[in-house]
C-alpha cells in the first residue's frame, strides 16, 4: 500500500483527522461518507469488498493502477485511510454535488443533442479503456435486468432510439459491444469524409431534434440503484433480483443504524478523550503548582540554611580571631621578656665595643697619616706622566705631517709612472680604458636593502594573502569536501574534520592556491601576444630575443668578455625593473581616462570565482574581499616575474615537499612551536623559499618558506631531508 500510495502520488490521511463525518449514500460495493479535512468537503469512498487479507489487497491495487489513469481526470483521488473501528479501507476523493451521476440527468434538459453526444462520447470512451484491460465498471447497469425499460424521452432521434434498444436486449450477446457504441457515437459527432445515406439520415435527425425535454423525471431518492458484478443472463437475474431485494432493503436499514451507532460512538470516544484531556490539563496545572510551591519551599530553605551557614561561619571566624588575639598577646609578653634580657646583654657588649672602638681610632690615624704621604707622591708622579703624554702628542703630530707630505710626494710619483707606462704600453692602456668603461656598467651594489625591500614586499604579500582568505568566522562558509580535494592536489596527508578544528590548515591550503592560481594564469598570459593588453609580454620575449643576440656577438666576436657579461646583465635588470615600477598598472583609454588593466580584470574574475567555490563569504564583507584580489596578483606577478629577476644572480623560488625536514634555515613553521623540529616534518607548504644560490654554500635565505608541519609517526612516515 506505502509503495502504491507514493508511487501515485497520493497521501495516506488519518482517520482521525476528519472532522463531521455522516452516512451519504450506498452502493452495491461501497458505501459513501461525507466528512470534512481542513475545511474541505471530501468524500470518503469505503471499499466494503476490501478486507486486510494480503490477497484480496494485492489484487486490489492491481486493478487500480490502471484506474487511477484515467479516474484522476474526472473525480479528484486524494490517497487512502482506515476506519480504526471497522478496519475497512477507505478511498478520499473530491465532493461532488450531486453524489452520482444519475443525479445529473435532470440537467441535461437544456444542452443540446451535440453536447449530449459529447458527454455520451467521453462516459463510453472510458468504459471502453476499462474493457480493454479485462476489467468491468460495477456502476454502469440499470433495471433492466428484471425485464423492465426506462421511458423513451418525445422528440428523441430514431437513431439514437434503436441503439438504446440494441443496449438494452434482454439477451447479452445481441447487444453492442463498447467499442462498437464508441464508433457509432464518434461518427455522429465527427462527421467522416465519406458519408452513406443512413448516417447522413441519423446526423439530421440529431440536428433537427429540439433540446427541450420536459418528460425527463429527477429519481428517487430511495430509489434502488445500487452496483453489483453480474455474471448471469438477465433471465437468471430477475429470479436472483426477487430474492435479494426484500433482505437488501433490511440489509441497508441494519447498516444506516449501524453507521448511526458508529457515529454516536465516535462521539462518546470524542467526549471520553475532551473529558480525558481536561482531567490531564488540571493535574498538569495541579501538578505545576506543587511544583512550585516545593521549588519556593526549598529556595526557602536553602536560603535560611545559608543564613544559618553564614552566622555560624562569621562565629568561628571571631573564635578564631580570639585565640588568635590571646595568642598574639602572649608572644608580645614572651617578646618583652626577651627585649629586656637582650638590652642588658647589649648594654654589656656596647662596653666593650666601646673600649674597642678607641684602640682601633688610634691605629686608623696612623694609617690615613701614611695614606696621605703616599697620595701627594702620586700626584707629583701624575703630572711627571702628563707633560710626558703631551710631548709624545707633539711626536705624533709631526709624524702625521711628514706622512701626509710623503704620500703627496708619492702620488705625484705615482701619476708620473702612470703616465710613463700609458705612454709605453698602447695596449695596456686600451684595457685601462675599457676597464673604466666597465665601471660604469657595473651596478653599484643597492643591494643591501634588496633582500630588506624584498622581505617588506612578501610580508605584505602575505598581510594581503590573509584578508583575502578571511579568518573563516561564521560569515565564511567552507566547501569542506573540495577542500579535502586540494590537500591531495598537493599532497598533504592530514584529513581534516571541519572549519573550527582545522582552521589553520584550511586558511594554509588556500593560501597556496591562490598563488598557484595566479601563477598558472600569469604563465598562459606570457606565452601570448598581439594584443594592446599584450605589452608586457611583448616587452619580455623582445628583451628575452635580443639578449640571446648579444649573447651571440660577445660569444662569436672578439671583445671584452667581462664586458658584454655586465652589459646584459644592466641590461636584463633594467628591463624588470621599469616592468616592476609600471608592469599591469591601470591603463589609459579615450580622453585619458584609466582602467583596469585587462589581464588583471580576467585574472581576478577567475581567481574569485575559483576561491568562491571553497570558501563563501557573507554579508558585505564578500564585496572588500573580492576586491582584494586585483592588489594580490600585482604583488604575486611582479615579486615572482620581476622583482626575483632584478637581482644577479637571480633569485629563487622553491616550494618545499611534503614529509621534507623541518629546517629553521629554510623554514617558518605555524604551528607545533612548542615541539622539537627533530619530531616534525612538512605536512603543507603554503609560501616558497626565495633566496640565491640555494643549492651551493654561499646560500642566501632573503625570505624563509611558510610551512604547516605535522609530528613524525616513525611507523607510517618516512621524512625526506632537505
Amino acid at each position: 500500500m506505502d509503495q502504491f500510495i507514493s508511487k501515485n502520488d497520493l497521501r495516506w490521511i488519518p482517520y482521525d483527522k476528519f472532522e463531521n463525518i455522516g452516512y451519504l449514500d450506498k452502493g452495491g460495493f461501497n458505501t459513501i461518507y461525507r466528512a470534512t479535512y481542513k475545511g474541505i468537503t471530501i468524500v470518503l469512498k469505503c471499499l466494503s469488498y476490501l478486507n486486510n487479507s494480503d490477497e484480496n489487497l494485492e489484487e486490489f491495487l492491481n486493478e487500480w493502477k490502471w484506474k487511477f489513469g484515467y479516474l484522476q481526470c474526472t473525480i479528484k483521488i486524494f490517497g487512502f485511510t482506515k476506519n480504526p473501528n471497522t478496519l475497512d479501507y477507505m478511498l478520499i476523493m473530491k465532493y461532488a454535488n450531486k453524489n452520482n451521476l444519475r443525479k445529473c440527468l435532470t440537467e441535461i434538459t437544456t444542452i443540446s443533442w451535440n453536447q449530449i453526444l459529447f458527454m455520451l462520447y467521453e462516459i463510453i470512451a472510458d468504459l471502453n479503456r476499462i474493457h480493454e484491460n479485462e476489467l468491468i465498471h460495477y456502476n454502469f447497469h440499470d433495471d433492466i435486468c428484471k425485464g423492465e425499460r426506462p421511458e423513451i424521452i418525445e422528440n428523441t432521434p430514431q437513431c439514437y432510439v434503436d441503439l438504446m434498444k440494441k443496449c438494452w436486449d434482454e439477451d447479452p450477446f445481441k447487444r453492442p459491444s463498447a467499442s462498437e457504441v464508441l464508433d457509432i457515437i464518434k461518427n455522429w459527432t465527427n462527421k467522416p469524409s465519406s458519408i452513406d445515406k443512413k448516417l447522413k439520415t441519423d446526423i439530421m435527425e440529431f440536428i433537427n431534434a429540439p433540446t427541450g425535454r420536459s418528460n425527463l423525471t429527477e429519481s428517487h431518492p430511495q430509489a434502488y440503484y445500487t452496483s453489483r458484478l453480474l455474471s448471469f443472463t438477465s433471465k437468471e437475474v430477475n429470479k436472483i433480483l426477487e430474492e435479494y431485494h426484500s433482505s437488501q432493503n433490511e440489509l441497508k436499514e441494519i447498516q444506516m443504524e449501524l453507521d448511526t451507532l458508529q457515529q454516536k460512538n465516535s462521539q462518546f470516544e470524542q467526549d471520553i478523550q475532551n473529558l480525558r484531556f481536561e482531567k490531564i490539563n488540571i493535574l498538569q496545572v495541579q501538578f505545576a503548582l506543587a511544583d512550585n510551591l516545593t521549588k519556593q519551599l526549598k529556595e526557602s530553605q536553602l536560603k535560611f540554611q545559608n543564613q544559618i551557614n553564614q552566622l555560624n561561619q562569621e562565629k568561628n571566624d571571631l573564635q578564631a580571631q580570639l585565640v588568635q588575639k590571646e595568642t598574639n598577646i602572649q608572644k608580645y609578653k614572651n617578646k618583652l621578656i626577651q627585649f629586656q634580657n637582650n638590652h642588658k646583654q647589649i648594654e654589656d657588649e656596647n662596653l666593650k665595643l666601646e673600649e674597642i672602638a678607641e684602640t682601633y681610632y688610634q691605629i686608623t690615624q696612623n694609617e690615613l697619616k701614611e695614606i696621605k704621604v703616599e697620595l701627594d707622591l702620586q700626584q707629583r708622579n701624575s703630572k711627571s706622566q702628563e707633560q710626558e703624554i703631551d710631548q709624545l702628542q707633539q711626536f705624533i703630530k709631526l709624524r702625521e705631517n711628514q706622512l701626509q707630505h710623503s704620500e703627496e710626494e708619492n702620488d705625484i710619483l705615482y701619476q708620473k709612472n702612470a703616465n710613463l707606462i700609458n705612454q709605453l704600453e698602447n695596449l695596456f692602456q686600451q684595457n685601462t680604458l675599457l676597464d673604466d668603461e666597465l665601471s660604469h656598467y657595473q651596478l653599484v651594489d643597492t643591494n643591501q636593502n634588496y633582500g630588506m625591500n624584498l622581505n617588506r614586499d612578501i610580508s605584505n604579500l602575505n598581510d594581503n594573502l590573509k584578508k583575502y582568505i578571511t579568518d573563516l568566522n561564521q560569515n565564511v562558509i567552507i566547501n569542506i569536501e573540495e577542500i579535502k580535494k586540494l590537500l591531495l592536489l598537493y599532497n598533504c596527508p592530514t584529513k581534516i574534520l571541519n572549519q573550527k578544528d582545522d582552521q589553520l590548515l584550511i586558511q594554509a591550503v588556500l593560501q597556496r592556491h591562490i598563488i598557484e592560481t595566479i601563477i598558472s594564469h600569469t604563465t598562459k598570459y606570457f606565452q601570448t601576444t598581439g594584443q594592446h593588453y599584450h605589452l608586457e609580454s611583448d616587452i619580455i620575449n623582445r628583451a628575452s630575443l635580443l639578449s640571446t643576440l648579444l649573447a651571440n656577438i660577445s660569444k662569436n666576436h672578439t671583445g671584452n668578455d667581462k664586458l658584454a657579461h655586465e652589459a646584459l646583465t644592466r641590461f636584463r635588470e633594467q628591463i624588470y625593473l621599469i616592468l616592476n615600477n609600471c608592469g599591469f598598472a591601470n591603463m589609459y583609454g579615450e580622453n585619458n581616462i584609466s582602467y583596469e588593466h585587462p589581464f588583471i580584470a580576467d585574472c581576478k574574475k577567475k581567481l574569485n570565482n575559483v576561491i568562491g567555490e571553497l570558501r563563501f563569504v557573507k554579508n558585505q564583507e564578500k564585496i572588500a574581499v573580492d576586491n582584494l584580489a586585483a592588489t594580490i596578483i600585482c604583488e604575486v606577478i611582479k615579486i615572482f616575474w620581476f622583482r626575483l629577476k632584478v637581482h644577479e644572480p637571480v633569485v629563487q623560488y622553491v616550494w618545499i615537499p611534503s614529509n621534507a625536514e623541518v629546517n629553521k634555515t629554510f623554514m617558518e613553521k605555524n604551528n607545533f612551536d612548542d615541539i622539537d623540529d627533530e619530531n616534525l616534518c612538512v605536512d603543507l607548504c603554503y609560501f616558497p623559499l626565495v633566496g640565491k644560490d640555494l643549492t651551493s654554500n654561499n646560500q642566501k635565505v632573503y625570505f624563509p618558506a611558510k610551512v604547516f608541519v605535522r609530528k613524525i609517526n616513525n611507523t607510517f612516515n618516512k621524512v625526506n631531508k632537505i
